[in-house]
């Protein structure tokens, strides 16, 4: 079990039933789970330059990827129906956990300049993109980073079960997911 996991289960659910005060316990909100995509712009010309972002993914998210293809030919960008375009993976319950974990604890911290995300990002749907450019900043990548000659990144969604901003704001500072402060 992990380090978030336990936190979740034995403070935050009972944190949440004092907060908003549901008249249920099966009504409160969680983090439901982090899709992780990544693109591969070389892919279209060789199709071999897709393994090193499966093989990343596959360190990063502790689980297989699933390749995805394009829906449509695209000719100015040499795009053919079907062509492998990308990978992604869905974590839910105890990957979920690991690498939410990891993120917090080890990733962000060694991330450049980093001040936080954008509130804009926390807005309009009931999920949250986060964008890393680089993934050397993730421990397993750093460690076989000799097999990765090209910068890789990824785009990180969180999904909750709610559109109401408070909520999704709530759930991210109890993950301790830090949030750009505005200076006015």
């Amino acid at each position: 079990m992990n380090r978030l996991n336990l936190w979740h289960k034995h403070i935050l659910k009972k944190d949440n039933i004092y907060k908003l005060q549901n008249s249920s316990i099966f009504q409160e909100p969680f983090l439901h789970k982090i899709i992780v995509n990544m693109n591969v712009k070389n892919a279209i010309n060789d199709s071999k330059q897709i393994l090193p972002a499966i093989t990343a993914l596959e360190l990063v998210s502790y689980q297989k990827p699933k390749l995805y293809h394009s829906k449509k030919s695209i000719a100015a960008f040499k795009l053919r129906k079907n062509m492998v375009i990308g990978c992604k993976t869905t974590l839910q319950k105890q990957n979920l956990f690991a690498l939410l974990d990891l993120l917090i604890v080890m990733v962000l911290p060694k991330m450049n300049n980093f001040e936080g995300f954008k509130e804009a990002k926390f807005k309009a749907t009931n999920n949250i993109n986060i964008g890393i450019q680089d993934l050397a900043v993730f421990p397993q990548i750093n460690e076989n980073s000799r097999h990765f000659v090209k910068k890789l990144g990824c785009n990180l969604t969180f999904f909750v079960k709610s559109k109401n901003n408070f909520i999704k704001n709530l759930i991210m500072s109890e993950y301790q997911i830090p949030k750009k402060v505005n200076k006015k």
